[in-house]
This record gives structure tokens, sequence and C-alpha cells, in this order.
């Protein structure tokens, strides 16, 4: 048997140090694809601040609009009665 000779030991080495060598290539692979989703994370909230910013400039707009319409509205009907 190999195991009894000695090469069962460095079969056993080689296989376990290629086991390693994979091991850590797919965890480099992981940290890199965790690394990538974080600056796309980071992309989105940087882009959903800017739209609420937009959106809340946009709610004031329309609420000056409306008042103003409504303003108008009143001054129109004041005049009408009278």
């Amino acid at each position: 048997m190999d195991t009894q000779n000695g090469n069962g030991n460095i079969d056993f080495k080689m296989k376990t140090a290629e086991f390693r060598g994979y091991t850590l290539k797919a965890l480099e692979d992981i940290t890199k694809e965790i690394c990538e989703m974080k600056i796309e994370i980071k992309e989105t909230n940087t882009h959903i601040e800017k739209l609420n910013t937009r959106l809340s400039a946009l709610q004031a707009k329309v609420a000056g609009i409306g008042a103003t319409a409504g303003l108008i509205a009143s001054i129109v009907v004041h005049y009408l009665m009278i």
C-alpha cells in the first residue's frame, strides 16, 4: 500500500494543498462579489436619495399650484357673487 511507504501522505498533502487553493480562490471570488454588491447598493441609495429630493420639490410645486388655483377660484367666485 502507498500509505505504508509514505506516498499516501504525500498524495494527501498535495490534495489538501489543491483543495486549499480552490477554497482560497472561491473565497476571493465571493469577497469580490460582495464588494461589488456594496458598491451597487451605495449607488442605488444615492439614486434613491436624489429621487426623494426631486419628489419633495415636485410636491412643493404641486402644493403651490393648488394653492394658487384655489386663491384664483375664490377670487373669481367672489367677484361673480357681487
